[in-house]
């Protein structure tokens, strides 16, 4: 790293990846070895980084202390991989930057694949703090279970309650399994040919140690006693609400039930407060939910499946005005932002009880919910749903009111003939309806890909009609095709658009002509970025019309206004 590398980096200040740290040249001993420990942990057990020796938080550069100097970089890394502690030590590599306001320590921490501590035992990971900076913070032991699910490397639902027996399980609620498995299509119905102890086993509700037997707590979360569950899952909690948008309460309702009993209680809450509007297409008749019922019905089960169970927070259904707003205590896995949601392979923080709601039917097999709920939501001429995280917390709001009914029955004939359409289609097809124009680069952050696979997306859109395209190249924009227009009842709008264009392509023509006296095909091709087709029926129609003149044959042909042509 050069010294410009390396103020370019500090200009950038502290972040979760980045952690300057002073070296205190000026006073009798640097920064402690205990010290040095710490910061390289926090880095490790979060998602690594750079730690900068020798500058203050403020970003003056201040420099290692005299007795760091003489260490060698490989020296550095070699001590801080021997003295952390853990069954994997993350990668370490220290550089030395000579500035002109003495020598920094940059130290590349990777991302430890277990948690790592330092050698006098102490974990601690970098995080946000209250007020939203970084900060180094202590690992405490009741914080470990859910720091190791968010890594993958541990299942608390999968954990055996050894204080139980099988007794702990109710005979009502494996009745209420066999219940779900009869009603939903994708459910295992295998399930239906086992007694008792054999469905616990089947699904994992129990774990076997010899003779003994012990619930475990996927099993007391499915089917559980109450008593035992609100001993031993103490943090199980499910809240619906309805507020109106003046914040006024009309529903507020916690339970503390198993989950198959607070998944009829989330159809009894949802269903009667999702009002239909009835479609008529062609023969068929289809009902236009306020909400999509599978896109709720997948948000509210990832909530149950992935939240964290060893917190003391509360699943949250709510409804608040035209929203409803989904949230569920825990943080994304590790991997997983809201800005790869939709293309990251999905890992549950509980994968035990994910595999109990699939076999049961009640999610995705696949395990691409989140774009069915995308799609679904976009399908209905709705904004998309705004995930959202706080550290904490996941939530997803996704937007009601009144679904757009033309656009519906635009995007059900789309499937119709164009199987491949899916939830980044959706995204574009909304935004054109309402901003109107769109370019590759603008769809880009829409769909959160490369401009490349952006531009795609819209050629698939323009083969299939449902866009036309304005100009070639990268200064491409698309708008709604003249039968999507229609289809939406906005024919007028597309004719005004399409005036509006061609009156500015003219315009293009003849002020060319004036700035420079002449105007050639290959310019207007070129410059105006029209595609040639286009281009030869613009100056056809404006020789036509006598607003510009043909001069010369071949390639010395051009354009000039009619009263140049007469001088």
């Amino acid at each position: 790293m050069t010294e410009a590398e390396l103020r370019d980096l500090i200009a950038g200040g502290e972040t979760l990846h980045v952690e300057f740290k002073s070296d205190s040249p000026s006073q009798k001993s640097g920064l402690s070895d205990v010290d040095l420990q710490e910061a390289v942990v926090c880095l490790a057990n979060a998602e690594g980084g750079l730690l900068v020796l020798g500058v203050e938080d403020d970003g003056t550069i201040t420099g290692l202390h005299p007795s760091h100097q003489g260490r060698p970089a490989n020296g550095l890394s070699g001590f801080l991989r021997n003295v952390l502690h853990g069954a994997s030590r993350p990668e370490i590599r220290a550089e030395i930057v000579n500035t002109h306001n003495g020598p920094v320590a940059v130290i590349h921490v990777g991302q430890a694949s277990a948690l790592v501590s330092t050698s006098q035992g102490r974990i601690l990971k970098r995080r946000f703090g209250a007020w939203g900076d970084p900060e180094c913070a202590i690992i405490y032991p009741h914080e470990i279970p859910a720091l190791l699910a968010v890594r993958r490397q541990y299942d608390h639902t999968q954990q055996p309650v050894r204080d139980l027996g099988f007794e702990a399980l109710s005979l009502a609620e494996l009745d209420r399994i066999r219940g779900f498995v009869r009603r939903q299509p994708q459910a295992d119905k295998t399930l239906l040919e086992l007694d008792n102890l054999a469905l616990a086993d089947a699904l994992s509700l129990v774990y076997r140690e010899g003779q003994k037997i012990y619930p475990t707590v996927a099993g007391l979360l499915v089917a559980g006693n109450i008593t035992a569950i609100r001993a031993y899952i103490p943090g199980h909690e499910v809240g619906f609400q309805q507020l109106t948008a003046d914040q006024d309460v009309t529903a507020n309702d916690f339970y503390r039930e198993p989950l198959l009993r607070i998944w009829e209680l989330y159809e009894n809450f949802f269903l009667n407060r999702n009002p239909q509007k009835e479609l008529r297409l062609g023969l068929e008749r289809i009902a236009v939910p306020q909400y999509p019922e599978r896109a709720v019905r997948e948000a509210f089960a990832n909530a149950l499946v992935h939240r964290d169970y060893t917190l003391l927070n509360a699943v949250y259904f709510q409804f608040k005005g035209d929203k409803l707003t989904i949230s569920s205590p825990g943080a994304f896995m590790d991997g997983i932002t809201v800005q790869n949601l939709l293309y990251v392979q999905p890992n549950p923080r509980n994968p035990l009880l994910a595999d109990i709601f699939k076999r049961l039917g009640l999610v995705e097999r696949t395990g691409r919910g989140v774009p069915r709920i995308f799609g679904d939501v976009l399908s209905s001429g709705r904004p998309a749903p705004h995930y959202q995280t706080d550290g904490g917390s996941v939530s997803v709001a996704i937007p009601g009111g009144e679904a757009d009914v033309r656009f519906v029955e635009m995007v059900i004939r789309a499937q119709n003939e164009h199987q491949t359409m899916d939830w980044r289609h959706l995204m574009v097809m909304h935004h054109l309806s309402k901003a109107r124009e769109l370019s590759a680069q603008e769809a880009a952050p829409l769909a959160n890909v490369e401009e490349v696979q952006t531009r795609n997306i819209l050629e698939e859109l323009l083969d299939w009609g449902l866009v036309e395209r304005r100009r070639s190249g990268r200064n491409a924009t698309y708008h709604l095709s003249g039968a999507v227009y229609q289809e939406l009842n906005q024919l007028d709008e597309y004719e005004r658009r399409k005036q509006a264009e061609t009156d500015a392509d003219e315009q293009w023509v003849i002020n060319r002509i004036r700035e420079r006296g002449r105007v050639t095909r290959r310019e207007v091709i070129q410059d105006n970025r029209m595609e040639k087709g286009k281009a030869e029926y613009l100056l056809q129609r404006l020789r036509n019309e006598q607003k510009i003149v043909l001069v010369g044959r071949g390639q010395a042909a051009h354009y000039v206004l009619p009263e140049t042509n007469s001088g």
